[in-house]
């Protein structure tokens, strides 16, 4: 094959590559999102319902009552006995006069203080009532609104996840006719095996050969053995997933890759953003955008690229 043939040939095999890595993050990115649509009113939060606080009786102002109702029992005796002592001595009818009335005192300072805690009980139990109304009528408003929320969001899922799928769909068949046209490209055997698939070999061997570095892919110094030299000198990096991590380190010396890799970041994310604008647009079709133009676009290039097979040559 002539040299300007094979450079337009390894540049087709490389423009399907990179096409078949956007679809595939695409299609990654769309079931994302379908998983996150379904899952979507999962995450409204339904309020707990408040539970009323009942206060506690204060036992321990009864028994401060009833100790103090001994210590005045104590008294009471002991007060008795001066009352009765002084009566005896005829100072004044105190067992009469004084007597009776001590002994109310005695009675009602501890009774007083158990109908106050009484009292204290009643009044935080009232407060705890109107408090508990109050939490629960918030409740329900709040219960409501967030059953409206997943009312809302449940009907949205059908129409978004419905669009979704069929995005997906075409996705998928974009996928799956990009990598029917690789498969053709690679039976004329022009690339050996061992490099067929991997967009990494592909775009050096674009470079190489593009840049006048050789004119074919086989022999000494040619793209095969440039670029097996290169990756046992550590020069270049052999593995994709490196490649995409280390992006901004591979600019100058796998040049045709890096723009490969730059464009198919590019698109992927705008068509990634385009997916997750469905949900402020309702899930609505779009006949417009980035998405719409690149499957356009790329099954414009595969028809393309299969006609031209059909004529029995690698345009």
């Amino acid at each position: 094959m002539e040299t300007l043939a094979l450079k337009d040939y390894l540049f087709e095999v490389l423009g399907r590559e990179t096409a078949l890595i956007t679809a595939k993050y695409v299609n990654n990115e769309i079931e994302k999102n379908i998983r996150e649509t379904t899952d979507a009113h999962k995450f409204v939060k339904i309020p707990d319902v408040p539970q009323k606080h009942e206060p506690k009786f204060d036992r321990g102002e009864i028994i401060k009552a009833l100790l103090g109702l001994r210590g005045l029992a104590i008294g009471w005796v002991i007060g008795s006995i001066v009352l009765v002592v002084i009566s005896i001595l005829g100072w004044i009818d105190a067992v009469r006069v004084i007597l009776p009335i001590f002994t109310i005192i005695c009675v009602a300072i501890p009774v007083g203080m158990i109908i106050k805690s009484f009292c204290e009980y009643l009044s935080k139990k009232n407060d705890s009532e109107k408090v508990f109304i109050d939490a629960y009528e918030k409740y329900q408003e709040d219960k409501e609104e967030a059953e409206l929320q997943v009312e809302i969001i449940k009907n949205n899922q059908h129409v978004i996840i419905s669009e979704l799928n069929k995005r997906k769909a075409q996705n998928n068949s974009l996928i799956s006719k990009t990598q029917k046209v690789l498969n053709e490209l690679y039976n004329f055997n022009i690339i050996f095996p061992k490099y067929r698939g991997n967009i990494v070999p592909i775009a050096n061997f674009c470079e190489y050969i593009g840049s006048g570095r050789c004119n074919s892919l086989e022999g000494h110094e040619g793209a095969y053995d440039i670029y097996e030299n290169e990756v046992r000198l550590d020069r270049i990096i052999e593995r994709i997933d490196v490649v995409i991590k280390s992006l901004d380190k591979i600019g100058e010396t796998q040049c045709v890759l890096y723009n490969a890799i730059t464009e198919s970041n590019r698109m992927s994310r705008a068509i990634a953003h385009e997916i997750r604008g469905l949900d402020a647009d309702m899930g609505k079709p779009s006949t417009s955008g980035t998405a719409a133009e690149f499957y356009s676009k790329e099954a414009a290039i595969n028809q393309k690229i299969l006609e031209n097979i059909a004529d029995g040559e690698p345009k």
